[in-house]
């Protein structure tokens, strides 16, 4: 649908063909990506923050230091 209305421009507002070219940019770049490792990363990532607030209070990188491993794979 996206790419039938940014084919059809001519009878579209230069706004609203922008506003369409930025949805089908946002929708391919979120569909490319398995939902899989999109729950693996927001998992890693929220197991990493907590880590990282728990090794900043206690001055202990080595709390923080295996997630900030994960994260960087």
């Amino acid at each position: 649908m996206l790419d039938e209305l940014h084919s059809d421009g001519a009878a579209l507002s230069p706004d609203d063909e922008a506003m369409i070219r930025v949805a089908k940019r946002d929708y391919d770049k979120a569909t490319r990506v398995p939902s899989s490792f999109v729950a693996e990363i927001a998992v890693v990532s929220t197991k990493a923050y907590e880590a990282w607030v728990e090794a900043r209070k206690k001055s202990d990188f080595s709390i923080f230091r295996p997630h900030l491993e994960k994260s960087l794979r």
